[in-house]
């Protein structure tokens, strides 16, 4: 994909951390690498995918592990990695499993077979494999489950009212009035297209997840959507564009997505990957800078209106609880005093890039946060102290927290970047204040989830209630326990009825025993004739 971000627009481009700071703890969100299109699920990180997470990997090991490092963390394991420092996490997805992986290769590399060899009690020497490899669990979070195969950027939010929000947008008068103004563009790249969708289908309702099928391939898509014309040019398209701020960058009042439709096959996604990996693709001459330009900010446009809007900030649940996992990564890095949790590092789609970009008002601060993030993206979050840190500052006061970002692959030739968050124009914060700052429209708990998301089924439903019962298990959070309708907790009501089913099983038993003459005796008593030959002479485990 094209860098969307141009940083000759930045209030300031500062190192990311001073001489005289002290990183303790870091939280990092992180965008997958290159992939194959939606339009032939399931979509897969490709090579081109694979080295730009392994390389983002090098660069954060390069910059807070590694012996040596230019912000090194306070405390961390340098070559070794200490699984209670680090937390890696991604929802159930085959891209974006696959880009946390190729990014831990990088950050904690192999050691070599020395460093893990054990010794066995017959003297057998025994090492890791690959040259000592370095096994780091992937926790599998539930919020944005399948989001690389979904067409549809509410597809995986499984919230009802953000998805009825994104719904809206199309019975808007911007968003009418954007579509009318632009179907002559998108009647010119027909051509380029039209083996998969027929004229009617080209438009900017299918900005971003139009997905053009060279070959007509059948999509099956989860929930329908026309892919967009966007999503297929850029691949990463071979044209180095800017996002320019434009007209088409109106913060528009409701932007939708709408629920499953049949007619859909996403199309700027296939042409972005067909013209990174394709050697032809149809009518490609079509595909000048400036059509590829103007596709990409009318898909800069749907998207971000899709992930929020300012009226409207439950269309941004994504952001909301991404802003609370923050919270509670670095809160923890704090009230552990550093021994636990010193990074964190979670693997997401673009949406919850835009969600918080909007939540945390960094369009006000440059307006190439309105585009889509490319892919290995990232944006981090440093815990850290100007003064003493041995073993912790001593003073919460101490605390201060800076946002940093990065639009594609971070190397040493191209860094993150720190920006001032909420609108504070300050490039730090005291821990206090980001606390405030992000508690705003953090969404944490299971309870106001399902409260702000209108949600009443699968774990949303109330105690006691039918609902609960094979409802939507996308209504994801953790929830507390209510009382049941006798005025117990769910816990007591459970015991309380494992003892009924209990007594239950027992009765039944010694009915048997009564009617049909049978006795308990000791397995003493059976003898060496009687041992070895029933049914419970031997334990069954299960390993």
């Amino acid at each position: 994909m094209p860098a969307m971000f141009s940083y000759s627009l930045l209030l300031a481009a500062l190192p990311l951390a001073q001489a005289t700071d002290t990183v303790l703890g870091v939280y990092m969100f992180h965008r997958h690498g290159d992939r194959t299109s939606k339009s032939t699920p399931p979509a897969n990180l490709t090579s081109l995918g694979y080295q730009e997470v392994f390389e983002s990997g090098t660069y954060f090991r390069n910059q807070y592990v590694a012996s040596g490092a230019a912000s090194q963390i306070a405390g961390v394991s340098p070559d070794i990695v200490n699984l209670n420092q680090i937390s890696v996490s991604a929802p159930l997805d085959n891209v974006l499993m696959s880009s946390a992986t190729g990014f831990l290769q990088g950050f904690y590399p192999p050691v070599g077979l020395t460093n893990f060899q054990e010794t066995l009690h017959n003297g057998t020497n025994v090492s890791n494999p690959l040259n000592g490899y370095q096994i780091i669990p992937i926790q599998q979070i539930t919020t944005g489950t399948g989001s690389e195969d979904s067409a549809w950027l509410q597809g995986s939010s499984n919230c009802a009212n953000a998805i009825i929000s994104s719904n809206n947008y199309f019975s808007a008068a911007e968003y009418v009035s954007l579509e009318n103004s632009t179907q002559g563009f998108y009647n010119g790249i027909i051509p380029m297209v039209n083996n998969t969708f027929n004229s009617s289908q080209i438009s900017f309702k299918n900005a971003y997840l139009s997905l053009i099928h060279l070959q007509s391939i059948p999509s099956p898509v989860l929930l329908p959507f026309h892919p967009s014309l966007f999503d297929i040019l850029m691949h990463p398209s071979p044209f180095a564009l800017s996002h320019v701020p434009s007209p088409l960058c109106l913060p528009l009042t409701a932007f939708q997505l709408s629920l499953p439709r049949t007619d859909q096959s996403p199309v700027y996604d296939l042409l972005n990957v067909a013209s990174t990996t394709n050697t032809t693709f149809p009518s490609q001459s079509l595909l000048t800078p400036s059509t590829a330009f103007q596709l990409r900010t009318l898909a800069d446009t749907h998207e971000y209106n899709l992930a929020y809007n300012v009226s409207d900030p439950i269309r941004a649940i994504a952001g909301s609880t991404l802003a609370a996992q923050i919270l509670q990564a670095l809160n923890t890095t704090i009230t552990t005093r550093g021994t636990k949790q010193k990074l964190t590092a979670q693997f997401g789609a673009y949406g919850s890039f835009q969600s918080f970009f909007g939540l945390a008002n960094l369009t006000s601060v440059n307006a190439d946060f309105y585009g889509i993030p490319d892919y290995a993206s990232n944006m981090v979050f440093e815990l850290y102290t100007t003064g003493p840190a041995d073993p912790w500052p001593a003073d919460a006061a101490d605390l201060r927290v800076r946002f940093l970002f990065h639009n594609g692959t971070t190397s040493g030739a191209s860094p993150p970047v720190v920006y001032p968050l909420f609108g504070s124009g300050q490039q730090n914060l005291s821990w206090a204040e980001f606390g405030a700052g992000m508690g705003k429209f953090a969404v944490g708990d299971q309870g106001s989830w399902c409260e702000a998301c209108g949600n009443t089924t699968g774990v949303c439903a109330p105690a006691g209630s039918s609902a609960g019962v094979g409802g939507n298990g996308g209504d994801a959070g953790a929830s507390g326990a209510t009382a049941g309708g006798n005025g117990l907790s769910p816990a007591v009501n459970g015991v309380v009825g494992a003892m009924v089913t209990l007594a239950v099983i027992l009765g039944l038993e010694a009915l048997v025993l009564l009617v049909g003459g049978y006795r308990l005796v000791s397995k003493k008593r059976l003898g060496p004739q009687g041992q070895g030959m029933g049914i419970g002479s031997g334990q069954a485990v299960k390993a």
